[in-house]
């Protein structure tokens, strides 16, 4: 936590990933062909509402223990 009690949580995910043997960071291979996909925003879904970016939301998921997924970790 700093000092106005937030917490870190992208620096502890790090820090977690490394711990457990995960790769912590996109390889440059993959960070550009993402850079070459287009941009979605103006798709729609099958019932025709707008696509909402939702990249910037945490998320979790529940798993069976043996699935070894990167979730996990949490």
């Amino acid at each position: 936590m700093d000092s106005n009690g937030a917490v870190d949580l992208p620096g502890r995910a790090r820090i977690e990933m490394l711990k457990n043997g995960f790769k912590a960071a996109f390889d440059p291979q993959a960070i550009a062909q993402a850079a070459k996909l287009s941009d979605r925003s103006d798709q729609q879904s099958p019932d025709k509402a707008p696509l909402k970016d939702l990249r910037n939301l945490l998320w979790s998921s529940i798993d069976n223990v043996e699935s070894q997924d990167l979730d996990q970790i949490e």
